[in-house]
């Protein structure tokens, strides 16, 4: 494993979602590499789960300054962080516009369907 291929996999690695060989590389590289070791303490002082608990205080910018650090550092070491902030945004766009005036009437089935999808399967 290299450095980029551990960094990609730091999320993943924290969710215990890597397979046994793909577990020990990453340890393998992770003990001898200091870059890395700093990426993944980064990463390590806030877990993913404690990213998606703070989220919406993350994205009413009400998260005080020393998480928000914390909560952005997490995220640039962790790209499946950066793929459930990006599907957060945009279901809180799209529920904005459902509930503006007259487009409340006119949300497409399909993007109703979407975001329930969605929401079950991160129950």
């Amino acid at each position: 494993m290299n450095c980029d291929e551990l960094q990609a996999s730091i999320g993943t690695y924290i969710e215990k979602q890597l397979t046994a060989d793909q577990r020990s590389a990453f340890e393998q590289h992770l003990a001898g590499c200091s870059s890395c070791q700093g990426s993944f303490q980064t990463a390590t002082e806030m877990s993913c789960q404690q990213l998606a608990d703070f989220v919406s205080d993350y994205l009413e910018k009400s998260l005080p300054a020393e998480q928000r650090e914390v909560f952005e550092r997490h995220l640039n070491m962790c790209p499946p962080c950066v793929d459930y902030m990006d599907s957060m945004r945009t279901t809180i766009d799209a529920g904005r516009m459902a509930c503006e005036g007259e487009n409340a009437a006119n949300v497409p089935e399909a993007l109703v369907q979407a975001i329930l999808k969605a929401k079950r399967a991160s129950s």
